[in-house]
């Protein structure tokens, strides 16, 4: 329908990634960094209200909207040189954390004329993975 927001498509959203690689002192090899996604609010649906043929019709200019949200990942590693059996080997070892701020609450995707919530999805979870690699 013209002038409705799209179903599960957000007009604003941003991400943020960094990371900080340390190449001398103590702290030589160490990596760390992070990111963040931001996502506005989402229309999920409209109210009904008469039309003048006393027709309910989606009130367009009053819609309701799902939550804003936000992701928070977490990164740190450590990079070194190894010499094995005369070969240069690069060991990298990293900790990712994602969704590092993630709720377990179910998040409305649909609403129902009445304002009630209709459908659901699941959050991602909070996910936690080590890497181990070797470069020769």
């Amino acid at each position: 329908m013209s002038g409705t927001a799209s179903p599960e498509i957000r007009k604003w959203r941003a991400n943020l990634v960094t990371n900080y690689a340390i190449h001398s002192g103590r702290l030589k090899g160490v990596n760390f960094g992070g990111a963040l996604r931001w996502q506005d609010k989402i229309g999920i649906g409209y109210p009904l209200i008469p039309n003048a043929d006393g027709l309910n019709v989606a009130d367009i200019s009053a819609p309701y909207w799902g939550p804003r949200e936000t992701a928070v990942d977490l990164s740190i590693g450590y990079k070194r040189r190894l010499q094995v059996v005369g070969q240069n080997i690069i060991w990298n070892v990293n900790l990712n954390v994602r969704n590092l701020n993630g709720k377990e609450e179910i998040i409305p995707i649909k609403a129902n004329a009445d304002g009630s919530y209709g459908n659901f999805r699941i959050p991602p979870e909070r996910t936690w993975t080590l890497t181990n690699s070797f470069a020769f």
